[in-house]
């Protein structure tokens, strides 16, 4: 009789326990992430890192949002190109501390370091306090940027939360334009901190 009544109580516990776990799911805070990429510039690269294509360094200037009033903790970025309709995902730079991107847009010379950067080091994403910053990867086997017809982001948070944007390739490119009304890819820099230098 014991054992049955002890039984029970398990029974009633784990039901009640799973209960708790379902409600908490439905109303726990959830992160508003959104996302957005600005401009996009291109620049080819080569590596003698055998079987390693050379590709392009796929640089995108990106603005994210947090709507709820907890922060979102970003651990992944990832980066991909469309080309024939199909995307390609890049890699992230690893040599920052000791090589910094140098990069050539509308005759100017541009120098980058982790400081530009969105996706490291990882840094929470807060209501009211947009992060805006540079994505920089290597993607291999495109040898043109006219080969590229839009640009995916996907952001993974600690918890395994994800969400995506995308741009095309003609709104991406269409800021390096000096004459459209609207900031330059150079001003995006030089509002970043970057060093600009004219050549």
């Amino acid at each position: 009789m014991e054992i049955a009544s002890l039984v029970v109580a398990l029974i009633a516990a784990l039901i009640s326990l799973g209960a708790a776990f379902g409600t908490w799911r439905a109303v726990r805070p959830r992160p508003k992430l959104k996302g957005s990429v600005t401009f996009a510039w291109t620049q080819g690269y080569t590596t003698s890192t055998p079987g390693v294509p050379a590709g392009r360094m796929v640089g995108l200037h990106v603005l994210l949002t947090n709507a709820s009033s907890h922060p979102v903790h970003p651990l992944n970025y990832e980066l991909e190109v469309r080309r024939n309709g199909q995307w390609i995902s890049g890699k992230r730079l690893q040599n920052w501390q000791s090589a910094p991107v140098e990069l050539t847009i509308a005759n100017n010379h541009i120098q980058m370091d982790q400081q530009h950067l969105v996706d490291w080091p990882p840094r929470p994403i807060h209501h009211g306090a947009p992060m805006m910053g540079f994505l920089v990867h290597l993607v291999p086997g495109i040898t043109s940027e006219a080969e590229i017809e839009g640009y995916r982001v996907t952001v993974t948070d600690v918890f395994g939360g994800a969400i995506s944007f995308e741009k095309d390739a003609a709104s991406a490119h269409r800021y390096s334009a000096s004459n459209d009304g609207g900031f330059t890819a150079v001003e995006a820099f030089r509002h970043a901190g970057a060093t600009v230098t004219t050549i």
